[in-house]
């Protein structure tokens, strides 16, 4: 007789999924689209919005792998450093304001530094992430790479500031670890700054306006956007099912021809995914690089990479011929006009559908 606690586990977990509902403000959700948000907190007649995790086994045990992630953290810490205790975990929500908006949420830990004095407790957050968002977070630094975990970092500073006079938190700390083969660490510590919660004060303004009108407001990313993907609104934002109907009535031929076509499609969207990993990764590494040559004396180093090869920066300069396309709209608005053209583009695209009908790629 077959021996499995497999099936056991999914059903399990996926019992655990919830319909997300709008009830105030959380550090979690100071970044959060602005029409998923009308959507939580006003219903929809289009439809229903999705459950978080929608019965998905991968989705509820990411979660809880997370939480496993978060404890093994903070042993590393203490373990690494005696004398050190992250203290205050697996509390419950703590509420704060944000102006006259009431904000509730939870920290990961409070750190006891026996070298700081005893009423100041540095604020901790965990994050487990994948390779891409590791590497941007080390080449820019949180507020620049991932602007969200600044805003929830920061909001969450502010509300426990607030629920304890004796207790000072001098600066946050993020505690980081790559989901990668090559398993890395980041800290970074992160300042109160009560310039950036005058941002956030005004956000939660425009939303609370926002949530009164009576209608959602408009999308501020384009279908297939990383925010879009997997979003608890996406089908009745996006109209999804209109799509995916239309999907189910193409003609899906098994052929020679047509396996062929599914390994170039599987290989087109592998290579579409590293290929904006690297953009990303690229793009963050040039700007690293801008700020730590900024001095000039790193223009004299040379670095040995691992395969032996040597890497030296230089400053290459040269001049070339641009066309100031705003001052001659300016300057000669009746010349742009006369020489300006419309022309039809065809663009080849493939919109990717996952097995569930979902579309994850456009």
């Amino acid at each position: 007789m077959p021996y499995s606690f497999r099936p056991g586990i999914k059903k399990h977990m996926e019992g655990k999924a919830w319909t997300p509902k709008y009830s105030g403000a959380t550090p979690t959700n100071m970044a959060q689209c602005v029409r998923l948000i009308w959507f939580m907190a006003r219903g929809t007649e289009q439809g229903s919005l999705r459950p978080v995790g929608g019965g998905n086994f991968n989705t509820q045990l990411m979660f809880r792998e997370g939480n496993e992630q978060e404890d093994s953290m903070a042993n590393l810490i203490e373990e690494s450093h005696p004398g050190i205790k992250i203290t205050d975990r697996n509390t419950k929500n703590v509420i704060g304001y944000i102006g006259r908006h009431r904000v509730r949420g939870r920290h990961d830990g409070l750190i006891y530094d026996p070298n700081l004095p005893k009423n100041q407790l540095p604020l901790t957050e965990f994050k487990h992430m994948n390779e891409w968002q590791f590497m941007k977070l080390v080449a820019l630094g949180l507020k620049e790479s991932q602007p969200y975990y600044y805003d929830q970092i920061q909001t969450t500073m502010h509300i426990v500031k607030q629920i304890n006079d004796r207790i000072v938190i001098p600066f946050g700390m993020l505690f980081a670890k790559t989901r990668a083969d090559q398993v890395d660490i980041w800290d970074e510590l992160i300042e109160y700054d009560p310039d950036h919660i005058d941002i956030l004060e005004e956000r939660l303004d425009k939303r609370e306006m926002m949530i009164k009108e009576d209608e959602p407001p408009e999308r501020p990313y384009e279908r297939g956007h990383q925010m879009c993907n997997g979003c608890a609104a996406e089908q009745i934002c996006w109209g999804g099912d209109e799509f995916h109907e239309k999907i189910s009535e193409l003609p899906i031929i098994d052929t020679d021809e047509m396996a062929y076509a599914s390994k170039m499609a599987a290989q087109y969207l592998s290579s579409y995914e590293r290929m904006k990993e690297h953009e990303v990764l690229t793009d963050a590494i040039k700007k690293w690089f801008d700020n730590f040559l900024s001095d000039k004396k790193r223009m004299e180093i040379a670095v040995k990479t691992s395969d032996n090869f040597l890497v030296t920066p230089y400053i290459r300069q040269f001049q070339k011929t641009v066309l100031d396309e705003l001052a001659l709209r300016n300057e000669e608005p009746e010349l742009v006009r006369k020489h300006t053209r419309s022309q039809d583009v065809t663009q080849f695209r493939f919109r990717v559908v996952n097995p569930s009908g979902k579309t994850v790629r456009t």
